[in-house]
């Protein structure tokens, strides 16, 4: 949690091992500021590098530590601005600003909604609800980690989405959701939780986020009418909610 800085890297013992690959990037000086969470936890630093040897002044280092300071202000409004506080997942918001940046709209979304969460909150109290919930982003975030194309929301209460922005095939996305299925599927709890979902897949830049969630919502009727624990696409249901 304090500043390191080397003011001639060539005079400086401790760097002989990393001296070749700094004078390759042209670094011959270096200030590294930590940059920390307002609760502490470390995300990364903020650094100086010149390629001459420089002294830094007290002044300085003292300047660029409020930097730091503001900068870390700035991710804690940037978190409590697109994430979900209990989950720590995309909220609505982000998913929202994410769709009118987005050049060109296609992919697929996942519509997902706990079964039997009601009774966790009913019967076991809203304090073991919520951990229920927080074990849930965890699993939505160890499952989807491997595709840099998706990431989850919490739309509210028991009801997550998973956007992909590149475009599978529906065979992938199968797999895909048997996988989840298999992450949220019936834990070994005195509660039965269980998932069910709703795919839409899409490749249309005029749609309508409003649009895909509807119809991500209504094959997630159909899933949970068809026994819950289970998937549909939309495409599927669409005779059935005309």
């Amino acid at each position: 949690n304090e500043p390191i800085w080397y003011e001639s890297i060539s005079d400086d013992e401790r760097l002989e091992d990393m001296q070749d690959a700094l004078k390759a990037l042209q670094i011959e000086s270096y200030l590294g500021i930590p940059i920390s969470l307002t609760n502490g936890q470390p995300f990364g630093t903020l650094c100086a590098v010149h390629y001459e040897a420089s002294q830094f002044e007290e002044k300085s280092i003292q300047l660029l530590q409020r930097i730091a300071k503001l900068f870390s202000y700035y991710l804690e409004l940037e978190q409590f601005a697109w994430k979900d506080t209990l989950t720590q997942l995309y909220n609505r918001r982000y998913l929202m600003r994410q769709w009118e940046t987005e050049q060109q709209h296609s992919g697929a979304l996942f519509y997902l909604d706990l079964d039997g969460f009601k009774q966790v909150n009913d019967v076991y109290g809203h304090e073991t609800g919520d951990k229920v919930l927080i074990d849930v982003a965890k699993r939505l975030q160890d499952s989807t980690r491997s595709y840099e194309d998706a990431f989850s929301v919490r739309i509210g209460g028991d009801e997550f989405l998973i956007r992909f922005t590149h475009q599978k095939t529906k065979k992938e996305y199968e797999r895909i959701a048997q996988q989840l299925l298999q992450k949220l599927g019936p834990w070994q709890t005195p509660y039965a939780v269980s998932t069910s979902i709703g795919i839409v897949l899409f490749d249309d830049e005029t749609i309508k986020l409003k649009t895909i969630i509807q119809q991500a919502d209504r094959a997630l009727y159909a899933a949970k009418k068809d026994g819950k624990n289970t998937f549909r696409f939309a495409d599927a249901v669409s005779h059935r909610v005309q």
